[in-house]
């Protein structure tokens, strides 16, 4: 009877040892449980790729570096004429003076000069009677270069001078013919008839104008150069009601080019073109 007593004591200690047992974590790690140990399975995450939170440079562009300019107040001036002074800035005329003894006052051309190196051109056109002329160029009102004459010979472009301007302030004279380059073949010529008064350059260099009818033919063969483009630039300034012009340009008896028009209500530079022969003597359209 005893020996009943102490086994049912037994199991009645063992259930109440059962119900003790701490039951299972939920976590969410894996869990072994054993009759020795409870063992934790770590779970490791590779950690994401690092954000890079580096803005990238943005790429500058460079721009083209802006030209040196000449500085300070420049200015030129047109005076004491017969029959015409014409004054231009980059193949461009900034003033005519006519007869007589005509005076354009200065001009400023300080805006125009917007390259590295500018040229300035001066003219005396003359028809019947003995040409004179005055020309000065100012820089921050010094007189930095000048020039009055007079001249006998008729029916021409009886004073030229082209005088270079860059960017270091410095006024040149120059000559931009250049006698050393082989010419096209043939014989070219140009003929100009306008009012008030036109002119046409080739090269840079102005070599017929006039007013009225002009001056007939003249011969340019020596300033078409073989291997190279050549520019030829013709411009009419009208100061009056109304104005016109015809222009022409032939090798031998074949004309290669001609312009020709008229109008009213303008005045100042009231026409301006540009025409290029190539090194063979071919026309070149634009």
């Amino acid at each position: 009877m005893k020996r009943n007593i102490a086994f049912g004591w037994l199991v009645l200690l063992g259930l109440l040892l059962a119900s003790c047992k701490t039951p299972q974590s939920t976590v969410e790690t894996d869990a072994v449980v054993t009759d020795q140990a409870i063992t934790l399975s770590v779970i490791t995450e590779t950690p994401a790729a690092s954000i890079s939170t580096t803005i990238p440079a943005l790429e500058t562009a460079n721009p083209t570096a802006a030209p040196n300019l000449p500085s300070g107040l420049w200015a030129i001036r047109a005076y004491n004429t017969n029959d015409m002074n014409i004054i231009l800035v980059n193949e461009h005329i900034a003033g005519v003076a006519f007869c007589c003894d005509g005076d354009t006052g200065w001009v400023d051309i300080s805006a125009q000069l917007n390259n590295d190196v500018n040229y300035l051109t001066f003219v005396n056109v003359n028809g019947a009677t003995g040409a004179k002329w005055g020309f000065s160029l100012s820089h921050n009102d010094t007189v930095v270069w000048g020039n009055e004459g007079e001249s006998g010979q008729p029916n021409t472009l009886a004073y030229v001078q082209t005088i270079r301007v860059a960017s270091d302030d410095s006024a040149t004279a120059v000559d931009l013919k250049d006698p050393n380059k082989t010419t096209l073949a043939g014989t070219w010529t140009a003929q100009v008839k306008a009012d008030d008064v036109g002119l046409l350059f080739v090269n840079g260099v102005p070599v017929t104008g006039g007013y009225g009818d002009g001056f007939g033919w003249v011969d340019i063969s020596g300033l078409l150069y073989a291997g190279q483009n050549n520019i030829i630039h013709g411009m009419v300034w009208n100061s009056r009601e109304g104005y016109s012009w015809t222009m022409t340009i032939r090798n031998g008896e074949t004309i290669v080019w001609n312009s020709e028009s008229s109008g009213s209500g303008q005045t100042g530079e009231v026409f301006y073109t540009t025409v290029i022969i190539d090194g063979n003597g071919n026309l070149m359209t634009r």
